[in-house]
């Protein structure tokens, strides 16, 4: 059909030129044809370029809170917390697992009534009495007292309180 049509088109070039230039013209457009399918056919012939694999840095992923964390390395005691891991040499990390609490000998020394047998004391020897400092530094600086205990200071009623 191809053939036809480029048959067809030289036959009317040669109609309406000189023979010569419709010879021209036709070697011109076999050379094209030719060059043109010569080039389709390497497109289809050539092998695809080839893709070099880039590493990927190991990568491992944790819900935390309302966050994602991620680590280089896998986070031990976070295998049920894993949203994802990726990298070229990222290992898978070792699956969940319900473990289950091990179980404590009750040590003897730590029952209660081990413990008040074995109480240390805590002062060598009963502290002093506090003495009542206050009254004495009034009396070196020879102030008045105070009028009002600021310790229990009486506030103003908040019903009273003026409105802002």
């Amino acid at each position: 059909m191809r053939y036809l049509i480029v048959f067809t088109a030289l036959i009317s070039l040669a109609a309406c030129t000189a023979p010569q230039t419709a010879l021209n013209e036709a070697n011109d457009l076999k050379k094209n044809i030719y060059q043109s399918s010569g080039e389709v056919k390497d497109w289809f012939l050539t092998p695809p370029p080839k893709n070099e694999r880039v590493p990927v840095a190991s990568t491992y992923c944790y819900h935390v809170f309302q966050d994602v964390l991620c680590y280089r390395q896998p986070m031990p005691g976070y295998e049920d917390r894993l949203v994802a891991y990726q990298g070229t040499s990222a290992e898978a990390p070792p699956p969940a697992m319900m473990q289950p609490l091990s179980t404590q000998e009750s040590d003897m020394s730590k029952q209660p009534a081990n413990r008040v047998a074995n109480a240390q004391p805590v002062f060598v020897q009963i502290p002093a009495d506090v003495k009542d400092t206050t009254q004495e530094q009034q009396d070196k600086s020879q102030l008045p007292a105070p009028a009002a205990d600021t310790a229990h200071e009486t506030l103003p009623d908040p019903a009273l309180a003026p409105q802002l």
